[in-house]
C-alpha cells in the first residue's frame, strides 16, 4: 500500500525570517535544501509543525516555508526559472504564492494542509495543476472579512466561533477542532538551563491586536522593583506605543530555537491572549471570533519547557490544565501582581506547580500525541467523513 503524500506550507513571521537570514548571511547562497533544513533546525512554530510527526506514522511527509523569500529564490535557480548566476529576484507577495504554487504541484500531495490561509488561499488552490484528494487548512488568528475558504475541504481550528465562521461565511465545506501541540523531541537534546528570569515573555506587541496584553506587561514591569521580581519581555511589533519603562526595558524578538530557550530560563511565563475576530481588531463592526476562549500556543510551548505557565482563566483551559494545580491564572491587573509576587518569594510551590504543568504537556498535549488524531481527521476526511463544525474531537 502506497503511502499517503502530506505537504505542509507554512508562513513563518516575517520579522523572524530577517532576523535568521541577517545572522545567518551564509545561507542566502546556500541551496534550498539547506536553507530548509536550517529552518527546521531553528524550531521557529515548532508546535504547528505536523508534518514532522506524520512521517513517523507512514506518511511521505514534507514541509515548506511558504515565504522564505531567499530559499524560495533559490529553488526557482535551481529549478532552472533562470540562470545560477543571476542575481536572484526580489520576491513580492504574490510572486511567492506563484512559487509555492508550482512547489506543490512538483510535490503532488495527496493532502495539502496550509497554516496561514489568507496567503496561500483558495484562489492559488484553484491554480494548481492537480488538486489534491484533501485540501485542509489551520486558522487561529485574525480573519479578514473577504477571506475565501471555498476551495478548502476542511479548516481546523481551537476555536468554536472561527470553525463556524469558517463554513457559515467563509465557505469551507467542513471544520473541526484540532490543537497544535509541544514537540517533545525538543527537549531530547537541550542543555540544562538555570532559571534566572522570574517573569518571562516573547510576543507581539500591537496597537490593535494586544491593547490588553500591552497594559498587563506595562504593569508588571512598574512593580517589579518595587515587589521585587525581574522581567525579561522579549517584544516585537510597535515598540513605541509602550509605556516606560516597558519600553526602555524590554529585550528584542526572539523566535525558535532562542524563544524555547528563553522559556526554559523562566521561572514564570507570562501569557495574555490578543484580540481574535472577523475583521481588523480594534475598528468598527468587527466580530469576536475568540470569546472566551484560548488558543494561544504560548500554553503548550511555557509548559513544555517547564516554566510555571501564568495565564487567563478562560473558558477551555481546563480541557489543557489544571488551573492552580499545573498552572496558574490571573483575573485583573491586581490579581497578576498578587500572583508573581506570591510565587516570587514561594519557590517550592511555583517550581512543582511548573512540573505537574510540563508532565501533562508531555502526556496529553505534545504534538506527538496530537498527530495520532490529526491522522484520524486526515483519514475520516479523504473517506468523505467530515466531522461537524464545533465540539472538541
Amino acid at each position: 500500500m502506497s503511502r499517503l503524500r502530506f505537504l505542509q506550507i507554512d508562513r513563518l513571521y516575517p520579522a523572524y525570517l530577517r532576523q535568521f537570514y541577517t545572522a545567518h548571511q551564509n545561507l542566502r547562497d546556500a541551496s534550498s535544501q539547506i536553507q530548509q533544513a536550517a529552518l527546521a533546525n531553528d524550531h521557529a512554530d515548532a508546535v504547528h509543525r505536523i508534518a514532522f510527526q506524520l512521517e513517523e506514522l507512514g506518511y511521505d511527509a514534507h514541509w515548506l516555508p511558504g515565504n522564505a523569500v531567499s530559499l524560495q529564490a533559490r529553488w526557482l535557480a535551481e529549478s532552472g526559472s533562470f540562470a545560477r548566476g543571476m542575481t536572484l529576484p526580489a520576491l513580492g507577495e504574490a510572486d511567492m504564492v506563484d512559487v509555492v504554487r508550482q512547489r506543490i504541484d512538483e510535490t503532488a500531495p495527496d493532502i495539502l494542509y496550509i497554516t496561514d490561509t489568507q496567503v496561500f488561499g483558495s484562489a492559488m488552490v484553484r491554480q494548481l495543476r492537480r488538486r489534491p484528494s484533501l485540501v485542509a487548512g489551520f486558522h487561529a488568528s485574525y480573519v479578514s472579512p473577504d477571506l475565501d475558504l471555498s476551495a478548502f475541504d476542511l479548516i481546523l481550528s481551537p476555536l468554536d466561533g472561527l470553525r463556524d465562521a469558517a463554513t457559515r461565511i467563509h465557505g469551507a465545506k467542513a471544520s473541526a477542532f484540532f490543537m497544535p501541540g509541544f514537540p517533545r523531541r525538543l527537549l531530547d537534546r537541550a542543555e540544562p538551563v538555570a532559571r534566572v528570569h522570574d517573569v518571562f515573555f516573547s510576543g507581539q506587541c500591537t496597537a490593535s491586536q494586544h491593547p490588553r496584553r500591552n497594559r498587563l506587561l506595562a504593569t508588571v514591569a512598574a512593580h517589579a522593583e518595587h515587589a521585587g521580581y525581574n522581567y525579561h519581555f522579549c517584544l516585537s511589533g510597535d515598540i513605541s506605543i509602550l509605556p516606560s519603562p516597558l519600553r526602555d526595558g524590554c529585550r528584542p524578538p526572539v523566535y525558535g530555537n532562542a524563544m524555547l530557550q528563553g522559556l526554559r530560563s523562566a521561572r514564570i511565563a507570562f501569557d495574555a491572549r490578543g484580540e481574535i475576530t472577523l475583521g481588523q481588531p480594534g475598528l468598527a463592526g468587527t466580530i469576536d471570533l475568540a470569546g472566551r476562549q484560548t488558543a494561544n500556543m504560548r500554553i503548550f510551548e511555557a509548559t513544555g519547557c517547564g516554566a510555571m505557565l501564568l495565564t487567563e482563566p478562560f473558558d477551555n483551559l481546563p480541557e489543557f490544565f489544571r488551573a492552580g494545580y499545573e498552572v496558574e491564572t490571573y483575573g485583573s491587573e491586581e490579581e497578576l501582581i498578587d500572583k508573581i509576587t506570591y510565587y516570587t518569594n514561594h519557590p517550592e510551590e511555583r517550581d512543582a506547580i511548573a512540573s505537574r504543568g510540563q508532565e501533562r504537556c508531555l502526556k496529553d498535549h505534545s504534538l506527538e500525541q496530537r498527530a495520532i488524531g490529526f491522522d484520524r481527521l486526515m483519514r475520516a476526511a479523504l473517506d468523505g467523513r467530515f466531522p461537524k463544525a464545533s465540539g472538541h474531537q
